[in-house]
């Protein structure tokens, strides 16, 4: 099993998480990625001065520069398009009274109970410590092995920053660097780093606001089974600004129905009520994969929709799903550097029926990095609470003379040049001993829109193609030229070369990146490169690839 490498388990996730940069790049049936064109011109775009910014060389402003030739408008956010209400059984925005409710669960019995801490020296000190948060404890923590975990993390240090996309762009790929240097931990090309995000604080704030919920109130919570804890993701006692902080999710919730019902149960208005119980009915289906899973409204959309929603405190924190980690995939190597790792992650912007969205751990961490970004000195270090997710099959292959193809489109590429950088130690290891490196043929595919806008990393993939670590760099550019041009295009013109490695030579094939197209897209192309150059037909392309992928030689790290 492979952990997608840009969220972790959650069944929507944070709205725009779940629509990953690069996605754009590799299908034919694209989606515009949603990303505000008013922020295209990005953080540090104050300091370029007559066309170059300040204190970079010639070759590191190629990203930096806008071509003279191209005229790019600035574009308002692309909205997550609202099918025809009356398709899904809604009428302006509610079920009819004639709605069928069959199907819709129970509203989940509540486990939780709330007091409220009157106490004025207990909520001083509670304010004190949450004020202070990390303190030393969380700071000093130190997990044997380097086994750190969501609950326990190690808080790293974020010492480097910067964007891998040109600063003109309505896409924003950010590179984040983190120091582990103490923690013990000992990663591996392949594996992915969990951070721990923080809900948007002015969020947080309107949220407890339409509850008509202080912030600074301090709460004890207490299962109504006194052997069960029906929320271990909440301290005892904390304030509610640092519950709806830190531990709840409050914009992937509208995913679970149990929370619609919940929600359901306190409306005063019957419509209201009505429709949210239509929501998770067996007929409201297609109106809840539209308005909930499409639309990814917050907690706070769904309680300003339906005004006459009055959710008390207990029950709400009964069915609020917690705040989950995000998963992203390493890009370094420790042969590079052991004391720290590296990320690449799109900083995500949409739009919904609701408004303007932005991706919860993307944005927090965008927010985090300016001070490394703006190149301000002095400042506080900026610390991140991470923990290691090793990969248990999405990683370089331990035998460096077997074949490798990675197919790894927008930052679907971050694990492939942590592979790639492995991959240069290992030869220059076995050079030192004496003994001749053979290493297999390795293949990369990448994709983007255009070589000056969005090739991330294009300098270092192309010093390793170039010294003869990476055998084929292949990079599609999907607006470079009138018709659009994706990887799995490229891999159709070296099917046969393809097939050779991999039904011949045993190669390994990595997919990672969107799986909601992209991955379907590149598998097809393997099945045409067996079936036709290899002989197979797709009946026994299809069987091939999957014994592969039972071997551990066809292995996707993909999201949707």
């Amino acid at each position: 099993e492979v952990e997608p490498a840009q969220d972790v388990a959650e069944a929507v996730q944070n709205g725009a998480e779940a629509v990953q940069d690069g996605s754009d790049d590799v299908t034919q049936s694209e989606a515009e990625p949603a990303q505000d064109g008013a922020e295209a011109v990005q953080d540090g775009a104050e300091t370029v001065q007559d066309g170059a910014v300040e204190g970079e060389d010639v070759a590191s402003r190629s990203l930096a520069a806008k071509p003279l030739s191209m005229v790019v408008p600035m574009q308002e956010l692309v909205a997550v398009e609202r099918q025809d209400e009356q398709a899904y059984g809604l009428q302006g925005g509610l079920a009819p009274v004639d709605a069928d409710l069959h199907g819709a669960p129970p509203p989940m019995e509540c486990e939780v109970e709330v007091d409220v801490e009157e106490d004025p020296s207990v909520i001083a000190q509670v304010h004190a410590t949450e004020a202070a948060y990390p303190g030393p404890a969380q700071l000093e923590h130190r997990a044997k092995g380097g086994k750190y975990s969501a609950k326990k993390p190690f808080w790293s240090t974020l010492t480097d920053a910067r964007y891998e996309t040109a600063f003109w762009s309505n896409r924003k790929v950010l590179h984040l660097q983190f120091d582990i240097r103490g923690s013990g931990i000992s990663y591996k090309s392949g594996d992915a780093i969990g951070v721990l995000p923080c809900n948007d604080s002015q969020l947080v704030c309107d949220t407890l606001e339409r509850l008509r919920l202080q912030p600074e109130t301090v709460i004890h919570i207490a299962g109504t089974d006194p052997s069960e804890d029906p929320t271990p993701h909440i301290p005892r006692p904390c304030s509610l600004r640092h519950a709806f902080t830190h531990c709840l999710d409050l914009t992937g919730c509208a995913s679970r129905k149990s929370v619609l019902r919940v929600l359901a149960e306190h409306c005063t208005d019957a419509s209201h009520k009505r429709t949210l119980i239509f929501l998770t009915s067996r007929a409201g289906r297609k109106a809840y994969s539209v308005e909930m899973l499409e639309q990814q409204p917050t907690l706070l959309d769904l309680l300003n929709r339906f005004s006459s929603c009055a959710p008390p405190l207990d029950a709400l924190l009964n069915v609020l799903p917690s705040l989950q980690p995000r998963l992203y995939s390493i890009t370094n190597a420790p042969a590079q550097d052991p004391d720290s790792v590296q990320v690449a992650l799109s900083v995500v912007h949409f739009k919904t029926m609701y408004g303007a969205r932005e991706g919860v751990a993307t944005s927090w961490l965008d927010r985090l990095a300016m001070p490394l970004l703006e190149g301000k000195k002095g400042v506080p270090p900026v610390r991140v609470p991470v923990f290691l997710k090793k990969a248990s099959d999405f990683k370089h292959p331990s035998n460096l003379s077997a074949p490798i193809i990675m197919i790894g489109p927008g930052t679907g590429v971050a694990p492939f040049r942590g592979f790639l950088l492995t991959r240069r130690a290992a030869i220059a290891q076995a050079a030192a001993e004496g003994k001749e490196p053979r290493a297999g043929t390795s293949y990369l595919y990448f994709g983007c829109r255009r070589e000056d806008e969005d090739y991330i990393y294009r300098s270092e993939l192309q010093e390793l193609h170039k010294e003869g670590t990476l055998g084929h760099l292949r990079v599609a550019f999907s607006r470079a030229q009138d018709h659009k041009v994706f990887v799995q295009h490229l891999m159709a013109e070296d099917a046969a070369a393809l097939a050779n490695l991999v039904l011949n030579h045993g190669a390994y094939v990595f997919v990672c990146g969107d799986g909601a197209h992209m991955a379907k897209d590149v598998h097809a192309a393997l099945v045409n490169a067996l079936a036709q150059e290899g002989g197979l037909g797709v009946l026994g392309a299809e069987q091939k690839l999957e014994v592969a992928g039972q071997e551990m030689r066809y292995v996707c790290d993909v999201w949707s």
